[in-house]
């Protein structure tokens, strides 16, 4: 398909720079297995206008992206932050972007240009393992829970290549339960649900090669007792947020105020031989306009079944059901060597489009509805065999349907002209895929495979034989006829291709190999174009995409380096006249040569072209070829000789360039650099922050006149932030007053603007089960230029939490 440069150097010309919102955001230095990943987003400009942030991440090698809403700041405090939990799973490590979801307009992502192939990247960094052949990686030393559930993971990576995997033996308060735990290849987790109070005490064993037999040193779990005791095992935790603000201004477009408050409360208990969970989050955000804010679910577990009520996202395989919340009923049968998944629900719910006034010049009154959106029903079905240790079999089914009848025709049809304004689809789709794991999973190979039928338009049903060939002037040979199995899959003229091909299937193979401390993964997926699946998330559709990327850590894991090769093109059946591809290609190196000081590097490049020529009779368009660079270099060093307050140091500097190779349509470069001291201090309880951020940025568009030459569209603009934060550490760190001040400046060719913003706040532990925190803030901005722009804020958050 061809492509227009020009445009697309104007679009993203001025999409990234005239933008109400700006994102920015620091890499964490690593990922280390079995701890969360903590990630933040600054929104330098339009934190008012963000309705939601999202973030996508998948494990480095994978296919497909899993989303996480992050949790709102304040306009004195601009910033979204979440806690990626199975981060710590992800052994090669985590590539992610963000989107940003305004109240009015179209999503900004961060990376801005290609997210998905040109993601943030985070090294996985192995704990450095110089003491000891087994590190206690969850929970902390001498950590009570007052949930009474435990998570035990245990890293034997420094040895893992020297012991005997069938000889690791896993002891709690004495007793073997290796096999109840899941022993990995350089991992072992075991769960424990309801732990009773007191003390409980863990180690491993294993064998070397040489018959020596090494054992871990033996650690300590104090979990406290409950204060109140019910007739069963119950604990859980409830979280109340309420946030206000209040605008003042000169003008009286900008004074207004918001509000928005939250409830999240999770549930675990057992009785006998039940266990069950819950979770209910609402949100005043709530709205009949959109989909669903609000999650809610029931989970029950009994030996060899699980049932779930409500939200859930199930993981049926890549190409079946993934990254998808469906509300509905979920349901997992289990044993050793057989599995069986089962979900009904609804991945959409039907919303209605708003009335507004469409009338014409005449003078003719017309009421006319914005799009509405139809609820769209899934069902699944997976069946697996065999043992997940070593081989498994897997078969799927999933359908996916819009219900006609959810929505009434006004909020699918145009009042003038009756066309339609939203299609219901129906979708069904069979998967396959097989599972080889040898040698205790250090060696992974797999594939799957899906074919789908997916109709874009089922508002009239099905059609007879008859009539699908008079519409397609061809002859069809069913064996049936369509209008008989409508309750199945509607079968009409909107089928694309009506006749099923290699089009209508994806497939991918994968191999995973861990030796030497290396952990390569390399997997091949092909996307037909006409293949699609409703119930996963961000799926590239006509797609070839090779991927190798490999994690290796060296130097008893002082070294770690992540380097991989991505390559996607489209036209997979060579179905159109110009193929595009995107070749990617990155390397990042983490040095560590004591406990105090690190250094990271990371390179990163993407190109994307097409095949287009252009001729004399063709002046409109032009080829692709856009090349996306960034470089990152970082330095960090913990100074423990300064009596007053040892200060961890910190120094970054990236820089990134977009441009059009081809048309030189567009040119964008920048450059940041970040420099952060973090203190405690030692005679007294305070801890500080200070961080001074530079954005350099030198863009250039070629911008098109009617009638006229493009002219070369330059604007050079910087941004700086300084950052201070104190925080006291009083009554045995149980209460925690801090303050905190942020100042930025915009200028270059832009108008100069500055905001000032103070938060003054608290967080007090009440009891080891009962939180509260406040915080309460004013920003300030002005626009030298535009002073009817300049405006005060007040923001307050109050968060309230309670286990039991």
């Amino acid at each position: 398909m061809k492509k227009t440069i020009i445009l697309l150097g104007i679009f993203l010309f001025f999409s990234s720079l005239f933008s109400d919102i700006l994102l920015h955001h620091e890499v964490p230095v690593s990922i280390t297995p079995g701890e969360k990943l903590n990630l933040t987003l600054e929104v330098r400009d339009g934190f008012s206008n963000i309705f939601n942030v999202k973030v996508l991440y998948r494990e480095s090698g994978s296919l497909s992206f899993s989303e996480l809403d992050m949790e709102r700041g304040s306009e004195t405090d601009p910033v979204f932050s979440v806690a990626i939990i199975d981060a710590g799973s992800f052994q090669s490590g985590i590539e992610y972007y963000f989107m940003a979801i305004p109240y009015e307009g179209s999503e900004e992502t961060l990376p801005q240009i290609n997210p998905e192939l040109n993601p943030f990247r985070i090294i996985s960094e192995m704990p450095i393992t110089e003491q000891s052949d087994f590190v206690l990686l969850s929970p902390d030393y001498n950590y009570s829970d007052i949930s009474n559930d435990i998570l035990i993971a245990i890293s034997f990576f420094a040895v893992e290549d020297q012991i005997e995997h069938s000889t690791i033996r896993f002891f709690y308060d004495g007793e073997d339960v290796t096999s109840l735990a899941k022993v990995f290849s350089n991992m072992i987790v075991y769960e424990v649900k309801n732990a009773k109070p007191g003390k409980h005490n863990y180690n491993v064993t294993a064998m070397h090669f040489d018959g020596r037999k090494i054992k871990s040193k033996y650690w300590v779990t104090n979990v406290k007792e409950k204060i109140l005791e019910l007739p069963l095992n119950l604990s859980g935790k409830t979280t109340f947020t309420s946030y206000m603000d209040n605008v003042a201004s000169d003008s009286e477009e900008k004074e207004d105020s918001n509000k928005w408050a939250n409830f999240l409360m999770n549930l675990s208990g057992s009785y006998k031989w039940l266990n069950f969970k819950s979770k209910l989050y609402f949100s005043s955000l709530e709205t009949k306009w959109m989909q669903p804010i609000n999650r809610y679910n029931l989970i029950f577990q009994v030996p060899h079944f699980d049932l779930i009520a409500g939200d859930h996202t199930p993981d049926y395989g890549t190409f079946l059901v993934s990254c998808k919340n469906i509300r509905g009923i979920h349901s997992k049968l289990h044993f050793k060597n057989f599995r069986m998944f089962f979900t009904a629900g609804s991945s959409k719910r039907n919303v209605n489009g708003k009335a507004f006034d469409d009338s014409t010049f005449t003078g003719e009154i017309i009421l006319n509805h914005t799009a509405g959106t139809f609820q769209r029903n899934s069902y699944s079905l997976r069946f697996e065999s065999g043992n997940p240790q070593s081989f498994t079999w897997g078969l799927g089914f999933a359908k996916n349907k819009d219900n006609i009848e959810s929505l009434k025709k006004i909020y699918y049809r145009s009042s003038i002209d009756t066309t339609q304004t939203v299609l219901p689809e129906d979708n069904i789709v069979v998967s396959t895929d097989i599972n080889l794991a040898l040698f205790n999973q250090r060696f992974v190979w797999g594939a799957e495979a899906a074919m789908s039928y997916h109709n874009i338009n089922i508002i009239d049903g099905a059609m007879s034989i008859e009539e699908i060939e008079d519409e397609l002037d061809q002859e069809i040979n069913f064996p049936f006829d369509p209008i008989d199995f409508e309750n199945i899959f509607v079968v009409n003229k909107y089928i694309v291709p009506f006749k099923p091909g290699l089009s209508n299937m994806a497939y991918k193979t994968f191999l995973r190999a861990f030796f030497y401390r290396n952990f390569l993964n390399v997997s091949y997926t092909a996307i037909g174009t006409s293949f699609n699946s409703l119930s996963t998330n961000y799926l590239q559709t006509d797609a070839r995409i090779i991927s190798i990327n490999d994690n290796i850590n060296l130097m008893n894991n002082r070294l770690a380096v992540s380097l991989g090769l991505n390559f996607i093109s489209d036209n997979l059946y060579d179905e159109k006249d110009i193929t595009t591809t995107s070749t990617n290609y990155f390397v990042q190196t983490l040095y560590r040569p004591d406990d105090k000081l690190f250094f990271k590097l990371g390179l990163n490049n993407n190109n994307s072209k097409d095949d287009f020529e252009p001729t004399t009779e063709d002046t409109l368009n032009t080829p692709i070829d856009i090349n996306t660079m960034s470089v990152f270099l970082g330095v960090g060093y913990f100074v423990e000789n300064i009596n007053l307050a040892p200060t961890k140091f910190s120094l970054s500097f990236s820089n990134s360039a977009n441009s059009d190779e081809v048309s030189e349509s567009f040119d964008y470069k920048k450059n940041n650099i970040v420099l952060s001291a973090s203190s405690k201090f030692t005679d007294i309880p305070l801890k500080t922050t200070l961080s001074y951020s530079l954005t350099l940025n030198d863009n250039s568009a070629l911008i098109e006149i009617e009638d006229e030459d493009p002219v070369n569209e330059q604007l050079k603009s910087s941004y700086n932030s300084l950052y201070l934060k104190g925080e006291l550490e009083l009554l045995d760190e149980t209460l925690k007053p801090y303050f905190n001040f942020r100042y930025t400046s915009f200028g270059g060719d832009i108008d100069p603007q500055t905001t000032q913003m103070f938060n003054l706040g608290t967080s007090y532990s009440i009891t080891p089960a009962t939180f509260v925190s406040t915080d309460m803030g004013v920003k300030f901005y002005q626009n030298k230029e535009i002073e009817d722009d300049n405006y005060s804020k007040f923001t307050w958050k109050m968060k309230v939490s309670q286990k039991f």
